[in-house]
């Protein structure tokens, strides 16, 4: 599973980067827009350039981690024979590297929530992951050999399914969910 974890690295990096160039800009004048009250053509364009930023991040994410899922689970043998691991856990690291692939996805999501500061959408969608992950590892558990890591890529696909919907509802409502979450100040 650490090895696995390992495939999502090159993945978060270049997330990080382009996070912080495509994205962060129109989110910066988003709130920005907000806090200067400029007009509503401003914020809204702001708004439209950050929702605008996200299929092109996402994927540029699906090219790295695939290509980088794709050539571990093919050279699974390989690395597996160098670090001297039995074949009979190739099976799981495979599936592992798999879920770890959807997991990334899932990470970036959140963060994009995180930072968008929606707290609770991250609160639901992290506890839907534990529900899933401690049912279905049980489950996976109790059926067998064969049946070892489904819990945690089945677990993580239902939450990204899950974080995918929050986001694109988030977003769609992000200038009232922004408004309504600011303090009254009746002295201004």
């Amino acid at each position: 599973f650490f090895l696995a974890s390992l495939t999502i690295v090159p993945a978060l990096a270049i997330f990080i980067v382009h996070i912080e160039t495509a994205f962060y800009d129109h989110y910066r004048r988003f709130y920005a827009a907000i806090a200067n009250k400029e007009s509503w053509c401003e914020i809204q364009a702001a708004k439209e350039g950050m929702v605008n930023a996200l299929p092109g991040m996402y994927l540029m994410l699906f090219k790295i981690q695939g290509a980088v899922a794709i050539t571990v689970i093919a050279l699974t043998p390989e690395i597996m024979g160098i670090l001297h691991i039995p074949p009979s856990y190739w099976y799981i690291f495979r599936v592992a590297v798999l879920a770890m692939t959807v997991q990334v996805f899932l990470l970036v999501t959140v963060l994009l929530l995180l930072y968008l500061d929606l707290r609770g959408s991250v609160l639901i969608i992290t506890g839907m992951f534990l529900l899933c992950n401690t049912t279905f590892t049980i489950l996976t558990i109790v059926s067998g050999y064969a049946f070892y890591g489904y819990g945690f890529l089945y677990a993580s696909i239902i939450s990204l399914l899950l974080a995918f919907i929050l986001l694109d509802n988030r977003l769609r409502h992000l200038e009232f969910l922004t408004f309504v979450r600011q303090p009254l100040n009746p002295e201004r």
